[in-house]
Formats: C-alpha cells, structure tokens, sequence
C-alpha cells in the first residue's frame, strides 16, 4: 500500500507495562501514530492490518517471548524490512546482542530518554524506506 507523504508514519508498541505505554505514546504521537498492544498474541494480524512503519517490543511483555514475536515477524515475507525495536529494563549485558541476533535492528534501555527513542526511530524507518 502508497502511503501519502502527509501521512503520520505509524509505529506498533508491544509493552504490558500500562504506565510506560503511556509515556512511549505521549513521546512519539506527536510525530507518529501508535498503535499500542498490551500482549503479541495477534501481532501478525495486527500488523497486517495496521501496516506500521516500526514494531516496538518491549522485553517484559506479558505471554509472549519478544524474541519469539521478533521471529515472527521476520518469518513473514512481508515484513523482511520492518524495523523492529526492542526496549528492556534489563541490565544483561549480553541482552543487547541476544535480541539483535533474534532479528531485531536496535535495542535500547527503558531508562532512555524521549530525544533517544524519537532519535532511533527516525533513523531505523529512514534505513527502512530505501529497501
């Protein structure tokens, strides 16, 4: 599907956490429309339907394993190119590499700050856009 260019780019959170749900969204709506799920049970029929321009999984979420869900998302031909994010409370140091090997493009701290996550975003769907 063409998007317009006057189109908001369009970002799905994946974060069971309620109150930091709320704090992502009120960082990027602003700039992109968000769509926020508590769990990834139906993340695939969800992307299709909403064909977002990034996934955000938080590591913490509720049912599923976002590595799993990561997996998902990169076994469907249609999202080979979907930047996915994911944001961890974890202080692993091995965790950063882990999900980027799971088949994520970036990985941050939920302690980040809104200019960082706003700051990632712009470059993981300018990437994105050239494939």
């Amino acid at each position: 599907m063409l998007k317009n260019k006057m189109d908001k780019q369009k970002i799905v959170l994946v974060e069971d956490d309620k109150t930091y749900q709320d704090q992502v969204r009120s960082w990027v709506s602003p700039r992109y429309d968000i769509l926020c799920l508590n769990t990834g049970h139906d993340l695939i029929d969800d992307v299709k339907q909403y064909d977002p321009d990034a996934v955000i999984l938080g590591i913490d979420i509720k049912n599923k394993n976002a590595s799993q869900l990561c997996h998902k998302i990169r076994a469907s031909s249609s999202f080979t190119h979907l930047p996915v994010m994911f944001l961890s409370s974890s202080t692993d140091e091995d965790d950063d590499l882990a999900y980027l090997q799971a088949g994520g493009d970036a990985y941050l701290d939920k302690s980040m700050d809104k200019k960082t996550l706003i700051s990632k975003l712009r470059e993981l769907m300018t990437y994105s856009s050239v494939f």
